[in-house]
C-alpha cells in the first residue's frame, strides 16, 4: 500500500482537527466522554492524512475502552507529544507485536459485532512512516492503552 502525501498545509492541532474528529464521533458514540486538553500546537503536514490518523487512534481507544473517558493530552517541548489514553482492556504483550499486521484482531470473535475488519492500525503505521512521526504503544491487559505520538515541528 503506497501513501501519497497531498499538499501540505498548517494545522492547528488543539482546535480545528482534534475537536473537528472528536464531533464526528460523538455523531456514532453519544455516550461516550473524552477529555480533551492542549496548548495552541500548529504543524505543517496533510490535513487529511492528519486527519485519518487521529480518527483512526481515537476509535480505537473508544471501540475498546470499555465505555470509560478517553483522554487526549497534547503538549509541546522541541516537539509536538499526542497522548491518547484508555482505561479499557488493554493488548497482550504477545498481541502488541502484531496489532500493525493487516487483517489482525485481538478479539476476532466481538470484532465482527465492533465493525472491525483490522485494518485501522495498518493505516495508522502508514500514515506515521510517511509523515515521518514517532508512534509508541503501550498497553496492560485490563489497564487500558497509551498511544503516544511525536510529531516533529519542522
Amino acid at each position: 500500500m503506497t501513501m501519497m502525501r497531498k499538499k501540505t498545509r498548517f494545522l492547528n492541532l488543539s482546535q480545528d482537527e482534534n475537536k473537528k474528529n472528536i464531533n464526528d464521533l460523538k455523531i456514532i458514540y453519544p455516550n461516550q466522554k473524552i477529555n480533551f486538553s492542549s496548548k495552541k500546537s500548529f504543524i505543517n503536514s496533510d490535513y487529511h492524512l492528519i486527519r485519518q490518523l487521529f480518527l483512526n487512534l481515537i476509535e480505537n481507544a473508544i471501540k475498546y475502552g470499555r465505555d470509560k473517558e478517553i483522554y487526549i493530552n497534547i503538549r509541546e517541548n522541541k516537539n509536538i507529544i499526542v497522548d491518547i489514553i484508555d482505561n479499557g482492556e488493554g493488548i497482550s504483550q504477545e498481541n502488541l507485536k502484531h496489532i500493525f499486521d493487516r487483517f489482525f484482531r485481538v478479539d476476532k470473535a466481538r470484532s465482527r459485532e465492533m465493525k472491525s475488519h483490522g485494518l485501522g492500525l495498518s493505516i495508522v503505521k502508514k500514515i506515521v512512516e510517511t509523515l515521518n512521526i514517532d508512534l509508541d504503544i503501550r498497553s496492560e491487559l485490563n489497564k487500558g492503552t497509551i498511544v503516544t505520538l511525536t510529531l516533529p515541528l519542522k
